[in-house]
């Protein structure tokens, strides 16, 4: 045994161990790292579902003012359509009158 605290053969002999230590260790810290960066992805698209919620449901609304009938109207009066004041009729055809 030499003075030191750990002879040199102790030490290689140790080496596969501290080298398979240091090994896990990596890896430990590469998924920490990867765990991290799933986190984030998942809040941020967490994030973007809840603002496109949002944007559904107000366009949902808009849409259901504008195919609104008073709202329809005005529109087609900027075109130059008016409503219709009259009931719709019903057009009926009687069999004799085809042939």
């Amino acid at each position: 045994m030499a003075n030191g605290f750990i002879a040199a053969e102790d030490a290689t002999r140790a080496l596969p161990f501290i080298l398979f230590l240091a090994f896990l260790g990596m890896i430990y810290i590469a998924n920490r790292h990867l765990a991290e960066k799933n986190i984030r992805d998942i809040a941020k698209l967490t994030k973007e579902v809840h603002e496109l919620t949002w944007e559904y449901k107000v366009t949902k609304a808009d849409l259901a003012f504008k195919s609104t009938q008073s709202e329809v109207a005005k529109r087609a009066d900027t075109l130059g359509v008016k409503e219709s004041i009259q009931p719709a009729q019903k057009i009926t055809v009687k069999e004799d009158a085809i042939q």
